[in-house]
């Protein structure tokens, strides 16, 4: 019978963006959709583990 699961994950990369400062770039890329976070990242490392949920 399958169980539920929590499964925590890890994505590490880097985006690149046209900004005025450090601290511009960080608000922008903050503020973008996680979609195109993953979409336009390159992924550097990614690592998951679940844990099985108490009832």
């Amino acid at each position: 019978m399958p169980k539920p699961y929590k499964v925590i994950f890890t994505l590490n990369g880097m985006i690149g963006v046209t900004a005025a400062s450090e601290d511009e770039a960080v608000l922008l890329v903050e503020n973008m959709e996680r979609e195109e976070i993953v979409a336009y990242a390159e992924e550097h490392g990614f690592s998951a583990f679940a844990m099985e949920e108490e009832e």
